[in-house]
């Protein structure tokens, strides 16, 4: 059984979960558990709740803030839209970081 298998399992019963948790009733691994976890979280599938070392407490995202965030690309779009821009072109090109 997969790390993100165990969570959704626990999920169908529970609203939160801590790696702890899901790790003594599913009977996985502590860290492929906290590794799902984390990527879960990184792709939008679950959010932080409550941070306190070592176990931090997961929910699952809600559709609103699915819909809220949008797909998650993993590219910072503000960043790219204000380095394209012509002002920051112009900016880069001064500091010898773009091409005129």
């Amino acid at each position: 059984m997969t790390g993100r298998q165990a969570i959704m399992l626990w999920m169908k019963t529970h609203s939160t979960f801590r790696t702890k948790e899901v790790d003594d009733a599913m009977n996985v691994e502590r860290s492929i558990v906290t590794s799902a976890a984390q990527r879960m979280t990184r792709e939008g599938e679950t959010v932080v709740v409550h941070r306190k070392w070592p176990d931090n407490t997961y929910r699952l995202t809600t559709d609103e803030e699915r819909a809220k965030f949008g797909p998650l690309t993993g590219i910072n779009v503000i960043c790219a839209e204000c380095r394209n821009s012509p002002v920051m072109k112009r900016i880069l090109t001064v500091y010898g970081r773009a091409s005129a």
